[in-house]
């Protein structure tokens, strides 16, 4: 895992390159930060490193023998091992001691098709001077994040919008605009394309497989997901406690007998009875978290925007609560932990697809899916990148996603119960009660408020800091009215003017993107809002 920069074009030197690099220190460990080419004044590649597979060869950026073709990625390949040995089959004679030079291999022998036959979360960036072109990938579901802004005669492209919101950047005669790679898509010459196709549900209500069959199938590409995602060394978990975290505790715990799993939440809470309950069945060390109220809303005025890039107020409230479990985590020494994120898109599990009906669930199901990219999928790594931690989405593995698309509705809702499939598949693994259990947010599961606008302990402490602070809601005010309906801000909800405001400061209103995701907020997109109200 790392954060990767770089520029391609005019002005590519070392100072420029360290201007985008400082704001993404903690993508990487002390050790790793700060790696830099620079070649012609007209590339520059950098990284920070965060050290996890083949720590004593995994440098970047890589280079070809003749050093016109570059590679810097940021991410995980599963499957690099069974590349490599089928590249030097076919004749390669490429180095392909780590991740980085199979994926350099790959593409000097297939050409930008190679992303195809990649397994794993990605965001890579090739540089090739002979034909003079920038390619940038980025994964299937978009696990990992690349932005980007090009011009004519330049690119510059980083891990995250922080690399762009520095006003030094002026000196690079920045664009204005900020571009996101798409998930299952390669940028060749500055243009798109999709390279795999997005993954789209089975919209039959029609149950025709035979249930044990299927449930059995779940768990095999389940437990695939999880064990290539975790070593034989000491492996640690967010556990909620929930069905989704539960099970890849469950089998997390089958695979490795040194599992610890962290809990945030106050010891009477939802969230640690649950958990508790689950870790003393299966022997697996629990850790329990009960941060202060007045620290993480605290954290959450100071660094929740900056760290999530997103003002939306239920995905920032939940990066505060992810973030304190992963800081633990990887002060305990861990670099990588595994999350249950994605089960919910995969299995309708939303209150807001729940109160739908009929076909519109589907629907929604599919859309929570399509946007999971810039939802979850960017609060998980985020708030855990941000701690200097990789998190780890079994259920976002290309296999398992494939497979479950093609489930019927059935499998996943049905009378009046989400993720039938999934609590069917492992009802004789885990306790009836958490098979059984409702899903909740992580602060109110953890007893920490619940996500409601007006009970959130971060809408209290947003309304403290107006309170407290004379003339600040009407410059933030005035900042948001600005904005107000490029972005559709709810201008009534003191939370949203708050994170809005800190949104236009940093900078990330160049951000290309203007829709709103989060579909359980009290905002939803106008392309759904039919079908919602319906």
């Amino acid at each position: 895992m790392c954060g990767i920069t770089g520029i391609i074009g005019q002005s590519a030197s070392v100072e420029h390159l360290k201007i985008m690099l400082n704001p993404i220190k903690h993508r990487g460990e002390p050790g790793y930060r700060d790696s830099i080419f620079v070649l012609d004044q007209k590339l520059a590649l950098g990284m920070h490193r965060l050290a996890i597979v083949k720590e004593d060869v995994g440098q970047q950026p890589v280079f070809n023998c003749d050093q016109t073709v570059y590679c810097v990625f940021n991410g995980e390949i599963y499957n690099y091992q069974e590349l490599s040995e089928q590249l030097k089959s076919l004749g390669s004679k490429s180095p392909m001691l780590s991740e980085a030079q199979v994926i350099l291999a790959a593409y000097l022998y297939w050409g930008v098709e190679f992303v195809k036959k990649l397994d794993g979360k990605f965001a890579i960036a090739i540089v090739d001077l002979n034909t003079k072109n920038t390619i940038l990938v980025r994964d299937y579901m978009g696990v990992k994040p690349l932005y980007y802004q090009q011009k004519k005669d330049k690119i510059l492209f980083s891990s995250e919008l922080k690399s762009f919101e520095n006003k030094l950047l002026d000196k690079i005669d920045k664009t204005d605009q900020i571009l996101s790679l798409k998930p299952g898509h390669y940028l060749s010459y500055g243009v798109q394309y999709r390279y795999l196709d997005r993954p789209q549900l089975n919209l039959s209500s029609h149950m025709n497989d035979d249930f044990d069959l299927v449930s059995s199938q779940l768990r095999n590409y389940l437990e695939q997901a999880v064990k290539k995602r975790i070593t034989t060394d000491p492996v640690a978990c967010l556990l909620s406690g929930g069905i989704d975290s539960s099970i890849i505790t469950y089998i997390m715990s089958k695979y490795n007998n040194r599992v610890s799993a962290y809990t945030l939440g106050l010891d009477n809470s939802s969230d640690v009875s649950y958990s508790r309950l689950l870790c003393k069945k299966l022997g697996v060390k629990h850790i329990i978290l009960a941060p202060k109220k007045e620290e993480m809303q605290n954290f959450y005025l100071k660094n929740g925007v900056y760290m999530t890039e997103s003002y939306e107020p239920t995905l920032v409230r939940n990066a505060v609560s992810y973030h304190t479990v992963c800081k633990a985590i990887a002060a305990d020494g861990f670099k990588y932990a595994l999350t249950g994120e994605g089960a919910d898109e995969l299995f309708g599990g939303y209150d807001f697809i729940m109160n739908a009906s009929g076909v519109n669930r589907d629907i929604l199901t599919q859309y929570s899916l399509d946007v999971i990219s810039n939802t979850y999928l960017q609060m998980a790594d985020r708030a855990a990148m941000y701690a200097s931690l990789e998190a780890r989405v079994p259920y976002m593995d290309k296999d398992l996603v494939n497979f479950t698309t093609k489930l019927s509705s059935n499998h996943r809702i049905s009378q009046g119960v989400n993720k039938v499939l999934l609590r069917k598949a492992y009802a004789n693994s885990l306790p009836v009660e958490i098979c059984n259990r409702k899903k909740l947010g992580m602060s109110h599961g953890g007893g920490l408020g619940v996500n409601d606008t007006a009970q959130s302990i971060y809408y209290e402490a947003v309304e403290q800091y107006y309170n407290n602070s004379t003339g600040k809601l009407d410059k933030d005010q005035s900042i948001v009215n600005q904005y107000k309906h490029e972005f559709n801000i709810d201008v009534s909800n003191l939370e949203e003017v708050y994170n809005f405001a800190r949104y236009v400061e940093y900078g990330y209103t160049r951000y290309s993107d203007r829709d709103r995701y989060q579909l359980n907020g009290p905002l939803k997109p106008t392309i759904l809002k039919n079908i919602v109200d319906s």
